[in-house]
């Protein structure tokens, strides 16, 4: 099996979502600190933290589009030789065994 395009651009949502999910989640988590008290949501927090994913998303694309590209790279490589490579569960695995091996 050959490759149609090139698996660069598989990396291109992936390394453009990284940086506005990371915000939303350390969002997530500060709202969540707060927990079992009620959770203050004011206008200026809210749009704030919606201003903050526009240059998120330009530092997170440029952090994260060398590994994703790499990863996307290897990956399509390895679905070319084999069957079992093809399968999106196997990249999950792929993704969560170097997630939990880096640091």
């Amino acid at each position: 099996m050959t490759t149609v395009a090139s698996p660069v651009f598989a990396a291109l949502p992936a390394s453009a979502a990284a940086g506005p999910v990371f915000v939303l989640s350390l969002a997530a988590a500060q709202i969540y600190s707060f927990m079992p008290e009620p959770v203050p949501i004011d206008p200026a927090s809210l749009a704030m933290t919606l201003a903050l994913l526009i240059p998120a998303a330009v530092a997170g694309f440029l952090i994260s589009f060398l590994p994703n590209a790499i990863g996307a790279h290897i990956l399509s490589r390895a679905g070319e030789f084999s069957e079992t490579a093809r399968a999106p569960i196997s990249w999950i695995a792929v993704g969560a065994a170097l997630g939990l091996g880096s640091p």
